[in-house]
């Protein structure tokens, strides 16, 4: 089922250089009986802000602002290029997906670049564009982002995080497990609740992990660099591969660096 689109397609905004234009857009869909929302956006931005369910200051819509940027010969035709792409959510078990439809003659020529989307906390977000940073905060659901290239944050997410970026910085403070990849990047990650299983790997970067706890930990670390390890109960340093187990080890901890040093800290301990 596709549901209704309320777009507010606001008098274009004379910002053209030769064939340039950008034509603000912003729209509202209703969310009732949708558990999952997935946005697919191939060369965009995303910044993802959520509200506390049930909250009468948050209703139950996913909201989004932007721009269509278009590129003609005239001004006249960048500004009906505009017109030929559209912003659709579909919604067929629960599942929602936000997305453009475009005249496939004129894709290369328009684009939408989101602005930002708000929805209910305890929708689980699935994001996904080939270029762009990804942000999301407030969200007490599950959390995944993939992007090409970009760099991904991520506040809150309490039932889990998963992050994929093939080049791109990762920054990640969640209560829930995880698990994190960057080709190329730094990634930092901050067990803001208690322990949890992580899994962490990058190709070519650095990690920095600040654990929640380290009571049962099962700590695996191997690192083409160095590794640096300062908790309550752990105290190592050195580079290769290392095994550590604390207490009962129920919590599983594998960081994997194929070309770079792996920190670990307790929470707040890290500069």
């Amino acid at each position: 089922m596709r549901r209704s689109l309320f777009l507010g397609l606001m008098p274009c905004v004379a910002c053209v250089f030769g064939a340039k234009v950008e034509r603000p857009v912003s729209g509202s869909f209703d969310l009732s009986g949708v558990d999952t929302v997935r946005v697919e956006m191939a060369d965009s931005p995303m910044t993802v802000v959520a509200c506390s369910a049930g909250d009468a200051q948050c209703p139950r819509t996913l909201t989004f602002d932007g721009v269509f940027l278009a590129f003609g010969g005239t001004r006249r035709e960048a500004e009906n290029l505009t017109e030929r792409a559209e912003i659709v959510f579909d919604v067929a078990d629960g599942f929602g997906v936000l997305s453009v439809i475009e005249d496939l003659d004129f894709e290369e020529q328009v684009r939408l670049e989101l602005g930002e989307v708000r929805l209910p906390d305890d929708v689980d977000l699935e994001l996904d564009t080939d270029v762009g940073d990804i942000d999301v905060s407030g969200t007490r659901a599950n959390v995944r982002a993939f992007t090409g290239a970009g760099d991904v944050v991520v506040f809150g997410a309490d039932e889990g995080v998963v992050v994929r970026t093939d080049v791109g910085d990762v920054d990640v403070h969640t209560p829930g497990i995880v698990d994190l990849w960057t080709g190329d990047g730094r990634l930092h990650l901050a067990q803001t609740g208690g322990a949890r299983d992580v899994y962490v790997a990058v190709d070519r970067g650095s990690i920095a992990v600040e654990l929640a706890s380290d009571a049962n930990l099962d700590l695996f670390i191997d690192a083409r660099g160095d590794f640096d390890v300062k908790t309550d109960r752990i105290n190592t340093v050195g580079s290769g591969s290392i095994r550590r187990v604390t207490g009962n080890g129920t919590t599983r901890v594998v960081l994997e660096n194929g070309g770079g040093p792996v920190v670990v800290r307790m929470l707040g301990d890290l500069p």
